[in-house]
């Protein structure tokens, strides 16, 4: 049975990735921003203020990965489609891409954080 919504895979995978993108910044909102800020030289008393969203930490990196699992979907539903309505789009495919593997390097980032916070503390004393 066909279906008469008309989707547009290129843009749902864009979409799906830009998901994936936003749940891996929230996911490392709470330790790994902090420190990238800190490091380019944008610090202040704000930055304490995202100590704040420790407690939601598992919620947050549950929903970066649902998140990314359906930007994952769309990008690989992207990937299937070649009918002349759908042409595949290389360059959209190729920044899709790039978006889910910094997202996935951030989630796996936020989930390893603590077991590798003490040995990088311990390393620079």
């Amino acid at each position: 049975m066909k279906s008469k919504f008309k989707i547009n895979k290129t843009k749902a995978s864009v979409l799906g990735s830009s998901f994936a993108a936003f749940g891996a910044i929230l996911a490392s909102s709470c330790c790994i921003i902090p420190i990238v800020f800190f490091n380019l030289g944008i610090g202040g008393a704000w930055l304490a203020n995202l100590a704040v969203l420790q407690p939601y930490r598992v919620h947050f990196i549950v929903m970066a990965g649902l998140l990314f699992a359906v930007g994952l979907f769309f990008y690989i539903r992207s990937l299937r489609c070649y009918t002349e309505t759908c042409p595949p789009d290389k360059r959209k495919n190729l920044w899709m891409l790039a978006a889910l593997v910094v997202s996935g390097a951030l989630i796996a980032a936020a989930v390893i954080w603590p077991e590798v916070e003490p040995h990088l503390l311990r390393a620079i004393r």
